[in-house]
């Protein structure tokens, strides 16, 4: 979650121009208040021809200090202009991860949780569990930041630990070789962070190292870097490597939940606008398959979420790498890996109630940006799902967080294509 504990007003030294260019919006404003807006939304045939995917900006022509006297404006285009200014001139260091409990011995760089590269799994897992958060940057001997650890890397330690598990057929049906599983207990017990990090295999290659950024870079900047590249999350580095601070997906979703009037109309888009650029495929098990299938999936899709479905297809329950807590923080519970799913998520909910959601949480096409942000509930929600109707649950789409920053960035008009 974001806090801004700052006094900053934000504004960074080089950024006159963009106060200028601010003026220059103001102005074309006040000469066409009167006038009706141009909607500048391309045609369906448009955008078939076209090689974006999302449903377009208005004009790029009615953006930026190169507009005539004559321009007008649209209410989208200028609050798009206003949302990239408030982005580029917020520095990163404003923002803050929240407090952590105090109930358990951290190792803190600035005001961020960190871990060491040698550090014991348990351990870790104790920490991000605690403390409610999916990830940690990791330092090593010298206190120096050298990547991150998170808890999709954990799944894939647990799979990767228990991937010896089998089912053996007795009179009573199948039974799992549970004398196996907890000689591999030993193995997960055993793990230290740099057994994982930065060495989990993505899409069939090795991770690329987690990258920083230093003080006075603009939230703009690490929105982008996060909606091109797919990270996470992002370090705040001194000029002597020494982490400061953090940003990650869910704190700037967090952000703007908050500052929704900086969105203005953007907010108001439909979901259905959306579909056309989302990143990820729905990811899907059956509501009968066991809790370790689920994890499994996740790991070979690397996606941080799946959605459990009925015999029908209709969504009835999420699984996230979040749910894993349900093991015990020193996998004293990991017998549960082999209930069947529902079961699982049950005693997740029993265990955390306050952070696991009654229900799925779902939108309909027809639903705005607004709607998605506030199911994500500060931040803390990673994806929602699509549905035809609130009659129809079966899941279409899954809208990430990523997603949002994606469409937000290509929205407002800067020009979006992957690295």
């Amino acid at each position: 979650k974001y806090t801004d504990n700052s006094n900053s007003s934000g504004t960074l030294s080089n950024l006159s121009n963009l106060q200028s260019y601010n003026m220059d919006i103001q102005a074309a404003e006040s000469k066409v208040a009167s006038s009706e807006a141009t909607d500048y939304t391309k045609t369906s045939d448009e955008k078939a021809s076209s090689s974006e995917t999302f449903v377009t900006a208005p004009a790029k022509e009615a953006s930026g200090v190169f507009m005539d006297e004559d321009t007008v404006i649209s209410d989208e285009a200028r609050d798009a202009d206003k949302f990239l200014l408030w982005l580029s001139r917020y520095p990163v260091e404003r923002n803050h991860p929240r407090p952590t409990t105090g109930t358990i011995p951290l190792w803190k760089s600035g005001d961020v949780m960190t871990v060491q590269f040698n550090e014991k799994i348990p351990k870790v897992f104790k920490k991000l569990v605690v403390e409610g958060f999916l990830s940690a940057p990791v330092l090593d001997q010298l206190h120096k930041y050298v990547g991150f650890v998170d808890m999709l890397d954990l799944v894939w330690h647990t799979i990767s630990s228990f991937s010896t598990w089998r089912q053996t057929q007795n009179q009573d049906g199948a039974s799992v070789d549970f004398w196996n599983a907890y000689f591999q207990l030993d193995k997960w017990r055993e793990g230290t962070v740099a057994d994982i990090s930065l060495i989990r295999p993505m899409n069939g290659v090795v991770s690329q190292l987690w990258r920083p950024v230093h003080r006075s870079f603009s939230l703009l900047h690490v929105t982008e870097l996060m909606a091109r590249t797919g990270l996470h999350r992002v370090p705040v580095v001194d000029k002597e490597g020494a982490v400061v601070g953090i940003v990650t997906q869910s704190m700037i979703i967090s952000l703007f939940s908050q500052n929704m009037h900086f969105l203005g109309c953007l907010k108001d888009i439909p979901v259905e606008d959306m579909l056309g650029g989302l990143v990820q495929q729905v990811a899907t098990i059956s509501s009968k398959a066991l809790a370790v299938e689920a994890f499994k999936a996740m790991v070979d899709k690397n996606v941080s979420g799946v959605a459990v479905v009925d015999e029908n297809g209709k969504l009835v329950e999420t699984v996230s790498i979040r749910d894993l807590r349900g093991i015990g923080t020193n996998a004293e519970n990991f017998v549960r890996l082999w209930q069947d799913v529902m079961t699982f998520k049950e005693q997740c909910r029993k265990d955390f109630p306050r952070q696991t959601p009654h229900q799925p949480l779902y939108v309909t096409p027809n639903e705005t940006l607004e709607n998605v942000f506030n199911n994500m509930y500060d931040g803390n929600i990673h994806r929602v799902w699509v549905v035809p109707s609130a009659t129809d649950l079966t899941p279409i789409h899954v809208i990430s967080q990523r997603d949002i920053l994606r469409f937000l960035i290509f929205r407002v008009g800067l020009e979006y294509s992957e690295p």
